[in-house]
């Protein structure tokens, strides 16, 4: 069975959505992933989109809606009662397989990895 892992990143924008809803196109045009939700909150100026996919895959979609993010949101103008220190915050890939098999675990370092450089 192929692994499949979810993954719900945070970013620093809830009321443009013309800025949230480029990040969320760019992880849809990413081969593979399934995007499976997208919600917006004002008051802390935070977006939150759910998406799946292979660890692959969901690596490449996160290291895109990373780059869509840097670009778009500045940090400089934001204001929102939700701490933060960057554009973007993941919680990782959370494994749909198995239970005890933690497939996502290699999803965090890649794209780490490819965020730093």
């Amino acid at each position: 069975m192929k692994s499949l892992v979810e993954c719900v990143p945070n970013f620093s924008e809830g009321r443009d959505s013309g800025i949230v809803e480029a990040i969320a196109a760019g992880i849809a045009a990413t081969d593979g992933v399934h995007l499976a939700g997208m919600e917006m909150d004002a008051d802390h100026n935070r977006s939150v989109i759910t998406f799946m996919g292979s660890p692959e895959d969901v690596a490449k979609g996160a290291y895109e809606a990373c780059s869509i993010a840097r670009n778009l949101i500045d940090l400089r103008r934001h204001r929102g009662v939700h701490p933060r220190i960057g554009a973007t915050a993941i919680r990782g890939g959370y494994g749909q397989t198995s239970p005890v098999a933690r497939p996502e675990a290699p999803l965090v370092e890649v794209t780490a990895t490819w965020v730093r450089t």
